[in-house]
């Protein structure tokens, strides 16, 4: 056998055993993974519905909605997806929400009948925010500059004063709902930059 044709066929046999072994890992991919490469140790990255699987709320790919409303969570639930646009979290036992400013796409959130005591820190692309029947007592710049929120909805709460400047930048808001709080004051320095306004 020539010098170039046995070459050739030991490149071969080569090629045929590097295959099989990177079939039968393909078999057991975890076996094969040292632990600090599994996949809940890498960094936290834009996910579709279809891979998330939490168990316990509904995603709709279709939709981008994520329901986890009336589940009873004490805590607010890890790892919704980056494309989500509409969240809803309402009738649980939630205390706190984490900063969901990584919700570029969030356009919806409905957080009424939950055990919040203070204003979560949201995107500035949301058009509507249900924080109803929780235990707010006061805010002071989580709405400003949200040019696109048109619904925020505050009633039920515990809330005694508007911040002045705390609706700069709403100009699109045009509904607001804050009866059954504990207000007593409102003039113009508390609605100010509420251009749009309708509903009060």
């Amino acid at each position: 056998m020539s010098k170039s044709i046995w070459t050739l066929w030991l490149q071969l046999v080569l090629f045929q055993l590097s295959c099989q072994l990177s079939w039968q890992q393909l078999d057991n991919p975890i076996e094969t993974l040292p632990g600090p490469l599994l996949i809940t140790s890498l960094p936290s990255i834009p996910v579709a519905c279809n891979s998330w699987k939490d168990g316990v709320c509904k995603c709709s790919e279709f939709e981008k909605l994520v329901d986890c409303g009336n589940l009873n969570l004490q805590y607010f639930p890890i790892g919704i997806p980056n494309d989500t646009q509409a969240l809803d979290v309402k009738y649980n036992l939630i205390s706190s929400v984490p900063d969901l400013l990584h919700l570029t796409k969030l356009q919806q959130i409905d957080l009424r009948s939950n055990n919040l005591n203070k204003v979560p820190r949201l995107p500035k692309t949301i058009n509507a925010i249900n924080l109803s029947n929780n235990k707010i007592q006061n805010f002071s710049t989580e709405f400003m500059g949200m040019s696109s929120l048109f619904e925020l909805k505050m009633d039920y709460n515990s809330i005694e004063y508007l911040p002045v400047g705390g609706f700069r930048g709403c100009g699109s808001l045009f509904s607001l709902y804050i009866r059954d709080n504990r207000i007593k004051i409102l003039n113009g320095s508390n609605l100010e930059g509420l251009d749009s306004i309708s509903e009060l």
